[in-house]
């Protein structure tokens, strides 16, 4: 009905949203809200506001505009608050039927606080419009599910799951659930149990493969660009840290820019050890395999198959053991303690630990065939050289095992010299050994060095602790060397070289000393000189001959034993003419006789009254070069001169002289005195068959 004046307000009590929360002493103005709301009063004096149990005065302590109330004092933090707004009742009546349309109605006529609460049940109602005449009606949802049904597309292809823009978030499915793709659903996802799935081409035809594809979008890769990768990672892991990286991956990346003509991409295997999986292996887009540190490929009881009949292999199915199989048999083998290589001739090569290599030829190995090694190979006019090759040689007889056979066998070295390959060692069986030969009909067991042309050393003996310097001769380091007197002709030259003294010794060892002066006497070094017969052997010398030989100043011969036993040497043609000769060599006898230190003396001089006329001693022996003269250290210690033999034959020589001269003038003197003397000492002399003497 109307009403003069203002028309009442009508409507319910509303108690507002606490808002103390946002109390802080300084914040007067703040929102109405009613179930969070918006609400708007009609006037201050249709709310009622409580600030800590105190009723606040409208107006005075506050007004209202829209759906804010400001305070004059902006409540204090912590402040407790209550409020409600007033609404006057007003009985409106029943409304006729059909005269309340949804313009009438509030839009929050239906808010959150009408939400059931719970999960949707079949029981649960359901306000609708029939569709027909606008009237609404209720039904239950057991009525909404079976008309819904299912989410089958009306064809097939024909709808969606989501869209571009409206994206379901999560999908659930339960143990054993089953993912098909295709019309005929051939391509087939399987959740397995507590263990994972499984993507199969259910198609039974030939060549129906199950493929998984990794694509990028890239449109211009460049190197190192990753085309696609599948990463291993437990993020889950409690103990985090490395624990939760990435560990281990595989990825295939760009080798450089892609282009019409390449593709070239590098497929690398990446594991983790103490950080993000880092590439270990990969394989390239030329089929090599890479290892990216010092990783290793373990093979215990593995295979590597080498040829397409698969009879061909590596293998290490035995351990501390490698076998490599080569046309269905194990031709080398690799082991702890043996290596054995087996050739395409019946035969092997092996080598025990600690012992010798063998290189065994076959049961049916026979008489000239060869086994060997070869070292390194060089090209020389587009044929194939080795350097060097060890060569195994059947010589003589059919080789047979055990105890008892009859084989023979040599075991040469050939080597690369001047584009070619010679022999150059060779180990025969009976163990003899033979450089640049082969063969020698007078050697069992030796070394046989066959020179060649060459002219210079043939043997040789170094050390590094020698430099004697005398390099035009001999290497400065070489103490002992051997070569050919003769380029053409032969014979043997041996060269010992020292910084000191002594370059030669020759020191005969016995256990037994022969004492014997005479023609069959032995002695511990032996020269023998023999000639040729002619005949291919040797016979004796013939008398005079020379055998032994010393070689002296001017590289001229200063001593010569012979065939007969005499000795012949080069001595001064000085004499002793300013001495007495019998007198000085008495001087020699007397001082030999003198027993020296630790020596034993055989026998003593007699003495006699000419040896009191004898004034020569040890010093003029000395001077006179009949006696070496020792240092002084060396005679402390028992060593004494030698004695001149040649000077002392020209001495004797020289005594002979004087003494016959002495008988001459002596002879003469009595001649004088006895006239006839020497007349009569001449018939004495013829009487005796000796020369007469001169009257």
């Amino acid at each position: 009905m109307p009403y003069l004046g203002k028309s009442p307000l009508h409507g319910n009590y509303q108690k507002l949203d606490d808002f103390s929360g946002d109390f802080d002493g300084s914040d007067a103005t703040h929102a109405l809200a009613q179930n969070s709301l918006a609400l708007t009063p009609v006037t201050e004096a249709a709310v009622i506001i409580s600030i800590n149990g105190v009723i606040q005065e409208p107006i005075t302590d506050y007004t209202v505009s829209g759906t804010n109330i400001t305070f004059t004092t902006a409540p204090a933090a912590g402040a407790n608050f209550f409020g409600i707004v007033l609404g006057e009742q007003l009985d409106v009546g029943t409304p006729s039927d059909a005269t309340v349309t949804t313009a009438k109605l509030a839009t929050t006529f239906i808010t959150g606080a009408t939400d059931i609460g719970a999960a949707i049940v079949d029981a649960d109602l359901f306000l609708m419009d029939d569709g027909a005449g606008g009237t609404l009606r209720k039904t239950v949802a057991s009525r909404l599910k079976t008309y819904i049904g299912g989410s089958d597309p009306a064809s097939a292809d024909g709808d969606t799951l989501g869209t571009a823009s409206l994206e379901w978030s999560d999908l659930y499915l339960a143990d054993g659930s089953v993912i098909y793709f295709g019309n005929d659903q051939e391509i087939k996802v399987t959740h397995v149990a507590d263990t994972g799935l499984t993507l199969k081409h259910t198609a039974t035809a030939d060549d129906k493969p199950i493929t998984l594809t990794l694509q990028t979008g890239e449109t211009d890769m460049a190197a190192n660009d990753i085309i696609g990768a599948i990463n291993f990672q437990a993020p889950d892991e409690g103990t985090g840290t490395d624990a939760v990286l990435v560990a281990a991956a595989i990825k295939a990346y760009a080798e450089g820019d892609f282009s019409s003509s390449s593709n070239a991409t590098t497929l690398g295997f990446y594991t983790g050890a103490s950080e993000i999986a880092a590439t270990k292996w990969s394989i390239t887009s030329a089929g090599t395999f890479l290892n990216a540190g010092t990783n290793v490929i373990d093979m215990n009881a593995g295979k590597i198959d080498l040829d397409a009949d698969a009879d061909t292999s590596i293998t290490a199915d035995t351990d501390d053991q490698i076998d490599f199989e080569i046309g269905g048999t194990d031709r080398y083998t690799f082991g702890a303690d043996k290596a054995t290589f087996t050739f395409s001739i019946p035969g092997a090569f092996s080598a025990n630990a600690g012992g010798p290599l063998a290189l065994e030829p076959g049961t049916h190995t026979g008489v000239g065939d060869k086994m060997g090694l070869s070292f390194g190979q060089m090209t020389s006019g587009g044929s194939a050289i080795d350097d060097g090759t060890l060569i195994y040689d059947i010589k003589t007889g059919a080789y047979t095992t055990g105890e008892g056979g009859t084989h023979s066998s040599d075991l040469v070295f050939e080597v690369l010299t001047a584009n070619a390959i010679a022999e150059k060692f060779r180990i025969s069986g009976t163990g003899a050994l033979y450089i640049q030969d082969s063969a020698n009909a007078r050697m069992t067991v030796g070394l046989t060095i066959n020179q060649g042309a060459a002219d210079n050393e043939i043997f040789a003996l170094k050390s590094s602790d020698i430099a004697h310097g005398i390099s035009n001769q001999i290497e400065t380091d070489s103490y002992c060397a051997i070569q050919k007197t003769s380029a053409t002709a032969g014979g043997v030259r041996i060269v010992g070289a020292t910084e000191t003294k002594e370059g030669i010794r020759i020191q005969p060892m016995v256990t037994t000393a022969d004492t014997t002066k005479s023609t069959s006497g032995e002695s511990t070094c032996v020269v023998f000189g023999t000639i040729a017969d002619g005949a291919g052997d040797i016979d004796v010398m013939a008398g005079d001959a020379n055998v032994f030989g010393v070689l002296g100043t001017g590289a001229q011969t200063k001593f010569i034993v012979d065939s007969d036993g005499d000795i012949h040497a080069d001595g001064s043609l000085s004499a002793y003419d300013e001495y007495d000769d019998a007198m000085l060599a008495r001087a020699m006898q007397i001082q030999l006789s003198e027993q020296p230190k630790n020596e034993k003396v055989y026998g003593r001089i007699i003495q006699t009254e000419f040896d009191n006329f004898v004034k020569y001693n040890k010093q003029t022996l000395i001077d006179a070069g009949l006696l070496g003269k020792p240092t002084e250290e060396s005679e402390k210690e028992g060593h004494r001169g030698l004695v001149n033999v040649t000077g002392m034959q020209r001495l004797h020589n020289g005594a002979i002289v004087q003494q016959r001269a002495m008988f001459e003038t002596l002879k003469s003197v009595v001649e004088e005195m006895l006239p006839g003397f020497a007349s009569k000492l001449n018939e004495r002399l013829e009487a005796q068959s000796l020369p007469a003497l001169p009257v």
